[in-house]
């Protein structure tokens, strides 16, 4: 996994994510990635968001990641878009994406955030905790594990939490 962006080589992020998601799809899993411009500021820790020298590490990576996987690979299904971007988790384009392609699970990470808001801004917690409440289940990417041809992850319900 990558660390921090404090150091980060931009090559070596998207080098990880695509080995991560090429490990998923030797599996057989089926991957699309979802990004939600109103939750922007989920991928970096929220300790960083007010600093804008480093936050804008972070938007930037996220802008990369979003072009690189705009365009066709080897990852990308030819019958469907790999990489979408919605407005937010609320918006109808993202209503509608849902009721035509049945997800599984969605995958996330908890970026070791132990409340779902700080100071007024939703976390990535608080991001999962609204699609788990939504019913879908939600796997967490820091227990994801490769054994032979299988993937393992603990997943959590919202009924589970309480």
């Amino acid at each position: 996994m990558v660390g921090s962006l404090d150091s980060f080589q931009l090559l070596h992020l998207v080098h990880a994510i695509e080995t991560f998601l090429a490990k998923l799809r030797d599996r057989g899993c089926s991957v699309n990635i979802l990004w939600f411009e109103e939750e922007a500021d989920v991928c970096m820790p929220t300790e960083i968001r007010s600093d804008n020298l480093r936050a804008s590490k972070y938007r930037l990576a996220r802008a990369v990641l979003i072009q690189h996987f705009s365009c066709p690979t080897i990852l990308q299904e030819a019958v469907s878009k790999f990489s979408r971007v919605f407005p937010n988790l609320q918006s109808c384009d993202f209503r509608e994406y849902l009721d035509n392609n049945p997800l599984h699970f969605f995958l996330g990470s908890n970026a070791h955030d132990e409340c779902r808001e700080v100071d007024g801004h939703n976390t990535a917690l608080e991001m999962l905790y609204r699609i788990a409440s939504a019913g879908y289940c939600v796997a967490f990417i820091e227990g994801v594990e490769f054994k032979s041809s299988k993937v393992a992850s603990p997943k959590v319900l919202v009924r589970d939490c309480r």
